[in-house]
């Protein structure tokens, strides 16, 4: 559920790793050379302190995907997370981190864990739930924990991942998230709900504290504002 795109001519692969950085990937060793000859030999020892996973942890199952697209020169000193709107999928958004061509950043686009109408198919994904069974939108009351509960899951998912990030390398201050819609509201979700900096340092499974670049359309959900146990009154 992995996907890397070869920094020379831009084609999806799970190929060739150069042996020097261990953060680009290419389709062959063609690829390599003209990579290298075109300037990736005066930034490889450069980001030998960094490294891509092979897969990122919370998102490599069927439910979940990520996407890694390289930066235009090959140096990677920060991450862009990457989060769809509902009822979307990644595939939009690798075009657009293709296309954004940040300097020495490398886009990650994540797929979001849940799908968007469970009883139908082909209707994309979310980062929680967002539909009753008959197609309406869930409605914020009392005691209604299922986008509460969906939404949870989805930040251990990206706290997840900026550990599993900040154990390749990329500290908090060098991982960023973008977030469209629902995938703005996850983001703010993950920075919001971080603990404070002297539990994390207790807990090696919590990630450092992220600086967070958050682009959304969508509402908070008012429930999480309200509060962890979700009460709040009729229609708040």
């Amino acid at each position: 559920a992995t996907m890397f795109f070869c920094a020379a001519c831009a084609q999806p692969t799970a190929g060739l790793r150069c042996s020097g950085c261990h953060v680009l990937r290419y389709c062959n060793r063609a690829c390599q050379r003209t990579h290298w000859r075109a300037g990736h030999r005066t930034s490889c020892s450069s980001s030998s302190r960094r490294h891509l996973p092979h897969s990122l942890a919370g998102f490599s199952g069927a439910a979940a995907a990520a996407v890694f697209v390289p930066p235009p020169q090959g140096l990677v000193n920060n991450i862009l997370l990457i989060l769809h709107g509902l009822g979307d999928t990644e595939k939009p958004f690798v075009e657009l981190a293709a296309t954004l061509q940040l300097p020495e950043t490398a886009c990650v686009v994540l797929r979001g864990p849940h799908a968007a109408m469970p009883a139908l198919d082909d209707v994309g994904y979310a980062w929680h739930a967002a539909f009753e069974a008959d197609g309406e939108l869930i409605a914020a009351r009392a005691g209604e924990r299922r986008r509460l509960d969906t939404l949870d899951a989805t930040r251990q998912r990206l706290w997840a991942a900026m550990a599993h990030l900040a154990q390749c390398g990329f500290s908090g201050e060098r991982v960023f998230v973008l977030g469209f819609g629902q995938g703005g509201i996850a983001g703010l979700d993950a920075a919001l709900a971080l603990p404070p900096a002297q539990a994390q340092a207790q807990d090696a499974l919590l990630p450092p504290r992220a600086v967070l670049l958050i682009c959304s359309s969508g509402t908070y959900l008012p429930e999480a504002a309200a509060g962890a146990d979700g009460q709040q009154d009729e229609g708040g």
